[in-house]
């Protein structure tokens, strides 16, 4: 086993928590501003 390889990747990997927390943001939000307005449009129709 290459432990100096894995030393390297346990001190990498954390570096990672930021962008999928901010990814993870950003799809929920659009998630968001897209489902809402259509759920709308769906239930009430058009006028």
């Amino acid at each position: 086993m290459n432990f100096d390889l894995m030393l390297d990747a346990v001190l990498v990997l954390p570096s990672g928590i930021g962008l999928t927390l901010i990814l993870t943001v950003l799809s929920l939000t659009a998630g968001f501003l897209l489902s809402v307005p259509l759920a709308f449009a769906r239930a009430f129709g058009r006028p």
